[in-house]
């Protein structure tokens, strides 16, 4: 199943794309929500390679999960992979300038099941993908907003 959403930010890229590959802000917002995650490695600098692994509570029951950077273009691109226990995600953001202040970014989020309950979960999304789409946008529109002030 892919998700696909965009958002124009007021913004240029660089700036854009600091704000998406802060991996210190990314982790506190994963532990505001009840995840541990841990850097495999102790990299300190965000990069293709680096790695995260930790558990979460996904649909009430705590689930393993790895992430990794698969590629990234500085200003352009960001390319993820993760494995939430038997789901797959792959995530890639664009990040397209518009002009010198304007910057589209754009989100496709592929998500594959390996496991019956995944696929379960999977199923649900796609029933209720009006729903999902809308809550991919207010959390890109919430982020957007966030990089807007600076």
């Amino acid at each position: 199943m892919k998700i696909k959403v965009s958002q124009d930010a007021e913004a240029p890229a660089d700036r854009v794309f600091a704000a998406i590959t802060d991996a210190d802000r990314i982790e506190a917002v994963l532990r505001g929500r009840g995840v541990r995650i841990d850097r495999v490695g102790g990299w300190t600098e965000l990069g293709p390679g680096v790695a995260w692994e930790g558990e979460g509570e996904v649909r009430g029951r705590r689930r393993e999960i790895a992430a990794r950077v698969v590629a990234m273009v500085p200003g352009r691109s960001l390319e993820l992979e993760a494995r939430i226990g038997g789901l797959r995600v792959a995530q890639e953001i664009l990040l397209v300038p518009l002009g010198h202040r304007v910057t589209r970014i754009g989100s496709v989020t592929d998500l594959r099941p390996d496991s019956l309950g995944a696929r379960l979960f999977v199923q649900s999304l796609k029933l209720a993908r009006p729903r999902v789409l809308a809550r991919m946008q207010a959390r890109l529109a919430a982020e957007v907003a966030r990089v807007e002030k600076g």
